[in-house]
């Protein structure tokens, strides 16, 4: 079984945390454990994070040297073999954890890293580039 680890990467992310959050806890794959990692932010994104701490396996709060320092942590709080790296204003497309696990359970090559299409989307929601 394919088990996954998502490290949500956050600072001052108050408006856009709880969409990233959702799409996360809305996924329908149960082998999941969720990692915030928090630069010590002085808005209200623990409070909306901390709505969520029953689907959150940890959350770390202090200064951090940016995003990859920030994941870095993330990693050695994780004990899943599959990580994906989110930043606070990043979404999952319903089903994606499934889709992944469905592509590394049926293909017999050994795999290190996956990546996807990742849409840019601009503020009124609507899809400007797709990369990937």
């Amino acid at each position: 079984m394919v088990k996954f680890t998502i490290i949500i990467a956050t600072y001052n992310a108050q408006d856009h945390i709880e969409n990233t959050l959702i799409s996360c806890v809305n996924q329908d794959y149960e082998n999941l454990e969720l990692v915030i990692v928090d630069g010590f932010s002085t808005d209200k994104t623990l409070e909306i994070v901390n709505k969520y701490s029953p689907n959150i396996k940890k959350i770390i709060c202090e200064k951090d040297n940016g995003i990859y320092d920030a994941w870095n942590k993330g990693i050695k709080n994780s004990v899943n073999d599959w990580i994906l790296f989110l930043g606070s204003g990043d979404t999952l497309t319903p089903g994606s954890l499934n889709r992944y696990a469905n592509y590394i359970a049926t293909n017999s090559m050994s795999f290190q890293f996956i990546s996807s299409r990742i849409n840019l989307i601009n503020p009124d929601g609507r899809i400007t580039r797709v990369v990937g």
